[in-house]
């Protein structure tokens, strides 16, 4: 048989092993929390992106913690951690930025129609493009 460069024969994904973190939480389905989350577009597209958006994915569940101890070693510090990130992240332009992409975001998710009108399109198009050019 001679090798055909245009034949697919398809993938195959299989899960054999389960990852679990020091707390005892598998990392299946709901992926590693964050303590401190920043601002992005991913945190609002989660239908299409990680994988609890595949058909057949692993269930999150627990096991006994490592050592609970060690767990609760930066709990002290955590509210005001995640106060300074908050301060922080309001008074960045960069992250302004970002707020203004997924608002954007949101609102064309949210919006199912679209334009067919050429001078319309046009004009959003112009419009992204001077988003993306002065950030």
């Amino acid at each position: 048989m001679e090798y055909d460069p245009n034949y697919d024969p398809g993938a195959l994904k299989i899960t054999i092993k389960k990852f679990y973190r020091a707390g005892g939480v598998s990392t299946q389905f709901n992926g590693v929390a964050s303590d401190i989350e920043l601002p992005s577009i991913w945190n609002y597209d989660t239908d299409e992106v990680g994988e609890s958006a595949l058909p057949y994915a692993l269930p999150c569940d627990e096991v006994t913690s490592a050592n609970p101890d060690f767990l609760i070693a930066s709990k002290p510090y955590l509210a005001e951690l995640q106060e300074r990130s908050r301060q922080r992240v309001a008074a960045s332009k960069d992250f302004a930025y970002i707020q203004e992409d997924i608002t954007e975001f949101l609102k064309q998710k949210a919006d199912k129609s679209l334009s067919l009108n050429l001078v319309e399109r046009q004009a959003e198009q112009k419009t992204k493009l001077a988003r993306y050019e002065r950030g």
